[in-house]
């Protein structure tokens, strides 16, 4: 968040409570408005840490400082990307995707500091449900997964995460960071600082598909089975220690025709691939390389760099071309960095301009063949051919390998459809279908009552998720339902009769009435208050405007989960064009004319 007090006083301050005292919890956001990208925003997050560290370590006693503490040096970073507004995500748009709650008690996953947390929460049958905690998210799972498989990070490592995917790995599986100048008695020549490490774990062609998929080097060590019967070659030791193998191609999405034609991208008959989970490892000396790129190329990224070709440009003499660029009389932080930054995508500019063994192969010895495909590839009109090439240069030496576990699984949560699909799946009973969903939430501890008092409702099987409500039917001679693939959470209503449709997400409905509530199949609703102060206190407003609090104001999201956001081009369901039509409203009753 690029607010101060979102991100002190929000959901960033309970993270902080959770982590060990040396550890230092930032918030930002690309720079002045500007949309610099995953790459970009990457670089952009480093420098801001980078400079908030600085900033921290000259204000106050070294004895308190988080990374530079003891003469040790730059200490490490984690990258976590909260999933930008969220739009194809409307009920998570308000915090981002990174804090959606998630039917998982925060003391039933581990806790970093190594406290005891282990705690048992069943579904007793009733309906009602009180766990003594709060939901997780998955910014906080994400964290406790890669305090364990990162536990031996080299000191100035830069790991990047996206908080909008679910990790599940085996337990006690770490990283072997055994260094080329540390024993080594294997024949494993382990890793050196100049490397780059992905995390991949199987998945489906069809899941692949719309994912990187790493082809890694043949293993000549014995097949990983787990307990869902997938296996594939892990090249892992028989302890727990995994170590990384040399990246032989990276694809960006690739078909399914295109990864069977791959060698050695496929295995398990054909029908599996390693997928990019998201979570990439610079170590110490890569690390390094992304500094360069945030004092240098990508400075255009960064607030600090935004700001000195600001104050550069934007004088006296450069005004008026400063002004012309961005077609206006004057120019403003925020237009100057819309017009001058660079859009840059870590998987595709980054990640592509790392050697692998097949890119060495085809080049042989063609430097400048191979730079130059990557140029032409990837110019674009937000990021400059000769940006690339600066890029190319900086990143291409850089190792590139990474980490597989078989038994390791994923599950992104991009759209109200897979969120949907997740809880309602993975929170369902063991031998509920699709199995990597269901068998992910066991090892997660999602359950599908959460903190939770229905009085007069069913919930229709098994196959629903209500978190944090309290809902109350009064009409007993009418029946009141919530439908299968639904999911009601942090509601507190009191109505005659509830009808909840089935795959419907319901979110912070709240308050009374007097008439029956019903909810079609396959609707997104939710309930926000507008005018609340950060104190807590209510702000004028009509008296009893809400039988929820005199003074509150709310605004009512409501779409079908089917409705694509970001395309515009469906409502409910129906071409955009009928529905405006039908309802008599244009398109710009329905947004501002300014946005694009």
């Amino acid at each position: 968040s690029p607010s101060f007090t979102s991100s002190s006083d929000g959901p960033l301050s309970h993270l902080a409570k959770t982590l060990p005292p040396n550890v230092r919890v930032l918030g930002t956001s690309d720079p002045y408005g500007a949309r610099c990208g995953s790459g970009g925003g990457t670089i952009a997050a480093l420098d801001y840490a980078d400079a908030a560290d600085a900033y921290a370590d000259a204000a106050s006693d070294t004895s308190t400082s988080c990374s530079r503490c003891s003469g040790e040096g730059v200490g490490s970073v984690l990258i976590v990307h909260a999933g930008g507004e969220s739009s194809r995500c409307p009920t998570q748009m308000v915090l981002g995707k990174a804090w959606s709650s998630l039917p998982v008690a925060a003391n039933a996953a581990p806790d970093i500091n190594n406290n005891s947390t282990a705690s048992s929460i069943t579904d007793v049958g009733s309906h009602a449900h009180t766990p003594p905690t709060t939901p997780q998210n998955p910014t906080a799972l994400l964290i406790s997964e890669l305090s364990t498989l990162l536990r031996d990070l080299p000191r100035g490592s830069v790991v990047v995460a996206a908080s909008d995917v679910i990790l599940a790995l085996p337990s006690g599986v770490s990283f072997d960071f055994t260094s080329r100048n540390g024993s080594v008695d294997d024949g494993y020549d382990g890793y050196d600082d100049a490397a780059v490490i992905g995390l991949a774990v199987p998945a489906p062609l069809a899941t692949a598909k719309n994912h990187g998929v790493y082809v890694l080097e043949p293993c000549s060590e014995h097949d990983v089975h787990d307990d869902d019967g997938l296996s594939a070659n892990a090249c892992s030791t028989r302890s727990t220690r995994l170590r990384p193998r040399t990246v032989t191609q990276f694809l960006q999405k690739p078909s399914p025709d295109v990864m069977r034609d791959t060698p050695h991208c496929t295995f398990e008959g054909e029908d599996c691939a390693w997928i990019d989970t998201g979570v990439v490892v610079f170590l110490p000396e890569a690390a390094a390389k992304l500094r360069e790129l945030a004092a240098g190329a990508l400075a255009c990224c960064t607030h600090r760099g935004l700001e000195a070709m600001y104050r550069r440009d934007v004088t006296t003499t450069g005004a008026a071309d400063a002004a012309a660029s961005v077609g206006s009389d004057t120019v403003s932080m925020e237009d100057y960095a819309q017009a001058n930054t660079a859009k840059v995508e870590l998987y595709t500019h980054l990640m592509m301009a790392l050697s692998t063994t097949r890119s060495l192969d085809v080049s042989c010895g063609r430097e400048n063949g191979r730079l130059e495909a990557y140029v032409s590839e990837h110019t674009t009109s937000k990021i400059s051919a000769g940006l690339l090439a600066e890029m190319y240069t900086i990143l291409s030496p850089l190792t590139f390998r990474a980490a597989a576990i078989p038994a390791g699984r994923f599950v992104h949560l991009g759209t109200t459809s897979e969120l949907l699909d997740f809880l309602v799946d993975a929170a369902a009973p063991a031998s509920a279908e699709p199995a990597s969903r269901s068998s992910l939430g066991q090892k997660l501890g999602l359950c599908g009552r959460f903190n939770s008092f229905l009085l007069g409702v069913n919930a229709v099987g098994d196959k629903n998720v209500v978190l944090s409500s309290a809902i109350v039917c009064s009409d007993a001679n009418k029946t009141s339902e919530i439908g299968s693939g639904t999911v009601v959470e942090h509601t507190s209503l009191t109505c005659p009769r509830l009808i909840v449709g089935n795959d419907c997400l319901v979110s912070a409905l709240r308050g009374s009435s007097a008439y029956d509530v019903l909810i079609p199949d396959g609707m997104c609703i939710q309930m926000l208050p507008l005018r609340k102060s950060w104190g807590g206190e209510l702000c004028d407003g009509p008296p009893n405007s809400f039988s929820k609090g005199p003074g509150m104001y709310f605004v009512c999201l409501y779409l079908a989960v089917a409705d694509s956001i970001k395309s515009a081009e469906r409502i409910y369901d129906l071409p955009i064009g009928i529905f405006t039509k039908a309802a008599s409203l244009n398109e710009s009753d329905l947004w501002d004319d300014s946005l694009e």
